[in-house]
């Protein structure tokens, strides 16, 4: 299980979770892994929002285990000034709540404690962003053989 196999596996699992959703709120919901797809126009940015991008950071190998980090990209268009950030909160909160709930996600991606959403103050209007970041639990890269000569003393 590499690192983008479990941001894969997470946008599959949001995905599925999000599909009852859409139906209730109305709007359509993209989920990627790796990268938002680049938009050329407003009416592309529109279109492809709201999104969570799904995105392994980095990876630590410790010695007792080795984890990833994830983050999280929510995105929404709201062109409304004073209340168009409301549909941001709600997002990161979907992402987090469900994340939490099913911890392990799909029986095999442990989340570690200590998840963080954020949104910075500078947004690009009338685009709206935030995050929320984790670690997840992967296998550790261990040598299967033994090296040679490991019966001399």
């Amino acid at each position: 299980m590499t690192p983008l196999d479990v941001a894969q596996g997470l946008a599959e699992f949001l995905k599925e979770r999000i599909a009852a959703y859409e139906e209730r709120c109305g709007k359509d919901f993209h989920v990627y892994a790796g990268f938002l797809p680049r938009a050329r126009t407003t009416d592309d940015l529109k279109k492809m929002c709201p999104a969570i991008v799904i995105r392994p950071e980095v990876t630590t190998d410790d010695t007792e285990q080795s984890t990833v980090s994830l983050v999280f990209y929510a995105t929404v268009y709201d062109p409304d000034l004073k209340e168009g950030c409301q549909s941001l909160f709600q997002l990161l909160e979907f992402i987090r709540a469900h994340l939490l709930m099913a911890n392990p996600v799909a029986g095999k991606y442990w989340i570690q404690p200590g998840m963080k959403a954020s949104v910075p103050d500078d947004q690009p209007y009338p685009q709206w962003l935030g995050v929320v970041e984790c670690d997840v639990a992967i296998p550790q890269v261990r040598q299967n053989n033994p090296p040679i000569g490991w019966w001399t003393v």
